[in-house]
């Protein structure tokens, strides 16, 4: 299609009649072509629209024979429509992940020597002081609750998602990266431009950090759809923000 945004047709009867301006929250501004002519003529210009990428048409009834024809075309190339939404989802997590546990135990191994001097006393049916003469009060909790049959806690998860709207050819696609990264909420706000009133319902960054983790948000989702109907590309990313493993596992973008 020419830069001047007006759709070339044949001598066929059909000629443009004007033009408006619409705003649609899902796909952005959109620019609306006017035309009138014949049904047939117009319906086989339809076709050519659609077939061709240029955009999306729908003919109608005008006055008596006359119909008119609107063609649908993105307004501005640089324009993005974006919706924001923030999801709390729940899962299952073995309990040694349980920020509780990690902080009134300490460190790994002494978490690690705990569990398997409770397994000792839970396989012998024995109570944890036949094991440990004099265990902590913490080690006595860990043991009330694994002699219950717990193994593991319910964890709240908040999901941000992003819903990008973009035309064809925009200057700035999402490109994903090959190696995982881990964003903190400093990072999120800055790289992909979420907006104040989006930050103000994001979570706090907890008091305590698991040994080797950092708290922030990682990538769950990174689809991109094209709509060559509507010269548009539907973009859907989600973050989960948890304590994840940056001193072995991802990378940490600050």
């Amino acid at each position: 299609m020419p830069g001047d945004g007006i759709i070339r047709i044949g001598n066929n009867g059909v000629r443009p009649v004007g033009s408006r301006t619409r705003f649609d929250p899902a796909t952005g501004v959109e620019e609306v072509l006017v035309y009138e002519g014949e049904e047939d003529a117009l319906r086989t210009e339809a076709s050519n629209v659609m077939l061709s990428g240029l955009g999306k048409a729908e003919v109608y009834p005008h006055d008596g024979p006359s119909y008119r024809m609107d063609v649908v075309l993105p307004d501005d190339p640089a324009t993005a429509a974006d919706n924001w939404e923030r999801v709390t989802e729940f899962v299952q997590e073995d309990f040694r992940e349980n920020p509780k546990v990690i902080s009134i135990v300490g460190t790994s191994a002494t978490l690690a020597l705990w569990v398997f001097q409770i397994k000792q006393a839970l396989a012998g049916g024995q109570a944890l002081t036949a094991v440990v003469p004099a265990p902590p009060a913490s080690q006595q909790l860990l043991y009330d609750e694994m002699a219950r049959g717990v193994t593991s806690h319910e964890l709240r998860r908040i999901v941000l998602r992003r819903r990008r709207t973009i035309p064809i050819g925009w200057t700035s696609p999402r490109v994903p990266t090959a190696v995982e990264q881990i964003f903190t909420t400093g990072a999120m706000v800055r790289i992909f431009g979420i907006p104040p009133g989006v930050q103000a319902i994001l979570p706090a960054t907890p008091g305590f950090t698991p040994s080797g983790r950092d708290w922030g948000w990682k990538v769950r989702q990174d689809d991109s759809v094209l709509v060559p109907s509507t010269r548009k590309t539907q973009e859907v990313m989600q973050w989960t923000f948890a304590a994840w493993s940056t001193s072995l596992l991802y990378d940490l973008v600050t």
